[in-house]
C-alpha cells in the first residue's frame, strides 16, 4: 500500500477516477490516504499559476524519461494528463499549488499500471530567503538511478531528520565519488571564475528548472561547465545556488559553515532575471 501524507485537497484522481476523499471521514487533509500500490513507482511534482501549470509539456517529458528509467509503462497522452490537471485544479478551486503525479507498476484493475494525481503540500521558500539565501547542509547518500525520481520512504526520513538536526533548508548530496550531485529535492548550480559548473546529466535528476537555466546560459553566452564539484572544490566557488519547481532559483548562503556572497554576482543575477521572465510570460 502506498500511504500519501501530502494531500491538500479533498478530491484527487485515481486511475481515470475522480476520488472524493472526504467520503471517508478518517481521510482529512492532515491523514494518510491509503492507496493500493506495491510495485516500483515514479512521480513528479508540477507548479500550478493562476490555474495553469507551468511547463507542462517538459514535466510530462521528464515523467516520460524517468518512466522509461524505471521500467514503467507511461501510456496515459499528454492530453489526458492536461486534462487531469485542470480538472484537479477546477473541482478542488485551487489555482496556485502544486500537483504531484505518481505512476506505479502495479497493474490495476483495468489492466494498465497505476496512475494517482493530487494537490500536495508545497515547500515555497520565503521572500526574504530569496534575499538572503538558505542554509544547506551535505550528506554522503545518493539516489540508486539518479534519472528516475521515485517515492523513497527511507531516503525522504534521512533528509527530513537531517534538515531538523542541521537547522538546513536543504541537504546536498554526495556520492562515493566524493562529488556534490544534488540537493535532495532540486538541482545544485556553482559559479566559478565567470561561468556556471553543474554535475554533468549522468549524476542527476534532470529538473525542468534546471533545463531552462541551461538554456538561458546558452542563449546569453553565459559558459557553463558540466563536471562533479567535489565538497572542498565547493568552498572556493564564488556563489552557489538551487533550483526546482518549488524554490525556482534560490541562492545558497552557506554550506556547511562556508558563506557565500551572492548578492554582487553578475551571472547568478541575470540567471534570476532572464527565469523570472520566463516564468511570467509563461502564465
Amino acid at each position: 500500500m502506498l500511504n500519501i501524507n501530502d494531500n491538500t485537497a479533498r478530491f484527487l484522481i485515481f486511475n481515470g477516477d475522480l476520488i472524493d476523499t472526504s467520503v471517508d471521514e478518517s481521510n482529512n487533509e492532515n491523514s494518510n490516504i491509503q492507496l493500493p500500490l506495491d510495485g516500483d513507482n515514479v512521480y513528479d511534482v508540477l507548479r500550478l499559476s493562476k490555474g495553469k501549470v507551468m511547463f507542462l509539456e517538459q514535466h510530462y517529458a521528464k515523467l516520460e524519461m524517468s518512466a522509461k528509467a524505471a521500467g514503467i509503462n507511461m501510456i496515459i497522452s499528454f492530453n489526458a494528463f492536461m486534462e487531469y490537471c485542470t480538472v484537479l485544479s477546477e473541482v478542488n478551486g485551487e489555482k496556485y499549488c502544486n500537483i504531484k503525479a505518481i505512476f506505479a507498476n502495479d497493474i490495476g484493475e483495468i489492466g494498465v499500471p497505476d496512475f494517482v494525481m493530487y494537490i500536495c503540500k508545497d515547500e515555497y521558500p520565503e521572500s526574504i530567503q530569496y534575499k538572503k539565501g538558505v542554509r544547506c547542509g551535505i550528506l554522503e547518500i545518493e539516489r540508486p538511478n539518479p534519472n528516475a525520481k521515485t517515492l523513497r520512504k527511507e531516503f525522504s526520513e534521512t533528509i527530513s531528520s537531517y534538515k531538523k538536526d542541521k537547522n538546513v533548508f536543504e541537504v546536498l548530496l554526495k556520492n562515493n565519488e566524493g562529488i556534490l550531485t544534488e540537493g535532495s529535492s532540486s538541482n545544485l548550480f556553482f559559479v566559478e571564475y565567470g561561468q556556471v559548473v553543474t554535475a554533468p546529466s549522468q549524476y542527476v535528476l534532470e529538473g525542468v528548472t534546471r533545463k531552462q537555466i541551461i538554456d538561458i546560459c546558452t542563449l546569453n553566452a553565459i559558459p557553463i561547465d558540466f563536471r562533479g564539484v567535489t565538497e572542498k572544490e565547493a568552498y572556493n566557488m564564488d556563489c552557489a545556488f538551487l533550483s526546482g519547481t518549488s524554490v525556482k532559483i534560490l541562492p545558497i548562503s552557506e554550506i556547511k559553515g562556508k558563506v557565500y556572497d551572492f548578492s554582487s554576482n553578475e551571472i547568478l543575477q541575470k540567471i534570476i532575471k532572464e527565469f523570472d521572465a520566463i516564468m511570467k510570460n509563461n502564465k
